[in-house]
Order: C-alpha cells, then structure tokens, then sequence
C-alpha cells in the first residue's frame, strides 16, 4: 500500500477510470486500495488536475480567513474589556488573561485548557462581544452588570486554569 495520494495523483487514476481501465487493475498498479479508488471517486469526479489545485488553494483561503476572523473577535473583545475600566478593572484584566489564553490555544502554543474550560470560556466570550445579550448594553449600568456577572462567574469556574496559564505565560516570556 502507497502512502495518501495527492489529488493530482487520485484525479490522474480517475481519468484512467474514465477512459476504460478495469477498476480492480488500476487499483492493483497503482498500489491502492479499492476503498481509496471509490472514496476518491466520489471526492473528485468530474474535476481535472486544476481544477483540484483551485480546490486546494480555496480549502487553504478559507482555513486563513477562519483564523483571521478570530483573531479579529478576539481583537474586539479586548478592546471593548478595556473600555470597561474602573471598577470593574479586576474583570477587564482577567479577560484579557482570557483573550490572551484563546489566542494561544488558537495559535497551539498553550494546549493545557480542559475542553470543558475551553468551551466554557469561548461560550463566556461570544455573550461578551455579542451585542445582543439578556440586557442590552445600551441600558447604561444594567448592560454592562450582566456581562461582568457572566465573567465573573466564568473567570471564578477557571480560575485554576487561568492560574496555570498565567503562570505558563510569565515562563515562557
């Protein structure tokens, strides 16, 4: 059995599928299996070799764009934590802790976060940046009340992996 076939390679058999070679002798010269023929069949019927490269190059963008738009939600809820000073400054310096947590985990320099955690924390985030929450912000004092509540309760619930992070991150600057 050969290693994973590119999609050049898979699309180059499927053409030999096409043109009339028997599947079992195509499968058997190329060193694959017939399960790996079928499944790339399915993936990749009907395309040619560049039109694959545009679908690996697209699959790529996306991967990108999806990493930008995080690091852009993250961006935005930093900035709106720091808007949020006074005395909620004890809050606003644990969410950074927290933004800066997510960025790590995202970039896979700090992977020590129990999944509970991470989504708790991720679930915490979106509420915060979302401006559409049980109080709106824009009633003055109440709005804010209640995203500083479910931080708190978050950043209380994390503490100790917030703690490890911290910690991790004095180390490792």
């Amino acid at each position: 059995m050969k290693k994973r076939l590119s999609e050049e390679q898979s699309v180059r058999i499927l053409g030999e599928a096409e043109v009339g070679g028997a599947v079992s002798e195509l499968c058997r010269r190329h060193s694959i299996s017939d399960a790996t023929f079928y499944s790339g069949r399915k993936k990749y019927r009907g395309m040619n070799a560049a039109e694959v490269r545009e679908l690996k190059a697209l699959r790529a963008e996306k991967g990108r764009l999806k990493r930008l738009l995080a690091e852009a939600l993250l961006d935005r809820a930093a900035s709106k934590a720091h808007s949020k000073r006074g005395p909620l400054a004890e809050v606003g310096d644990s969410l950074a802790t927290c933004f800066r947590l997510l960025r790590a985990y995202a970039k896979g320099e700090y992977t020590r976060i129990p999944w509970q955690s991470l989504i708790l924390l991720i679930a915490s985030g979106i509420y915060f940046v979302m401006p559409i929450d049980l109080i709106p912000d824009w009633i003055v004092a109440l709005g804010y009340l209640d995203d500083a509540a479910v931080l708190g309760w978050t950043f209380k619930a994390l503490k100790a992996d917030m703690d490890e992070f911290y910690k991790w991150e004095t180390q490792s600057i």
